[in-house]
């Protein structure tokens, strides 16, 4: 099969609006972006950034303009709160997920992030499966209760993600099996050094917490 030519490529990309971007803010637009580091190296390696549906703004448009404002040259983990999802699904018939199709081909890697409460903890899973369906890119946590029904959802995510506040007993298995499959990992909630030395030398790939890559390594 041929592979599509440069000119090709780029006529079938997203335009992108013209970044308001400050290098080294965290803030932009009024969105803040937490920067998430490479374990090994300590270097900004991608960006988190949390959805809120305001007034002014629905879900989706939110989500536009999370991505329009994003730090360049780095993937985007996109937070989406469950529930907001959930009605503005309803209430758009899928406006949410159609928005971030059409970035599936832009410069942006982006990377789906469900937060929910511990009890909704059945409908992230098939919402996640929704969005996988849907060739979005889905980061998921590792203290799910996986069973045969969900788990074809941990073999086909992107990202793995652990807290370490409430790090499972089995996680040197689970990063095995996370690096066997190609799927990265992430640790959250990293406070200190010690727990940063602690995660690279484990083998997670990515780490998130309150602090600065100066305190950190």
């Amino acid at each position: 099969m041929n592979a599509f030519t440069r000119q090709e490529i780029t006529a079938i990309t997203p335009k992108r609006r013209a970044r308001r971007w400050v290098p080294g803010s965290a803030v932009t637009a009024g969105i803040q972006y937490s920067p998430v580091y490479d374990a090994a190296s300590g270097q900004v390696a991608a960006y988190q950034a949390v959805t809120h549906k305001t007034a002014e703004h629905s879900l989706s448009d939110q989500i536009e303009l999370h991505i329009e404002n994003s730090p360049p040259g780095k993937p985007l983990l996109l937070a989406l709160d469950l529930q907001l999802l959930l009605n503005e699904e309803h209430a758009t018939d899928n406006a949410v997920l159609q928005t971030l199709q059409q970035h599936l081909w832009s410069e942006v890697e982006l990377i789906a992030c469900l937060q929910h409460a511990p009890d909704d903890a059945w409908r992230c899973m098939e919402v996640c499966k929704r969005l996988q369906k849907a060739g979005i890119p889905t980061m998921v946590n590792a203290h799910a209760r996986w069973d045969l029904s969900s788990l074809h959802v941990l073999v086909d995510a992107n990202t793995l993600e652990f807290s370490a506040t409430q790090l499972p007993a089995c996680v040197e298995q689970l990063l095995a099996l996370a690096r066997e499959m190609g799927i990265r990992t992430l640790l959250t909630e990293v406070k200190s050094r010690a727990q940063a030395a602690w995660a690279a030398k484990l083998g997670f790939d990515w780490l998130l917490g309150p602090m600065s890559a100066e305190r950190m390594y």
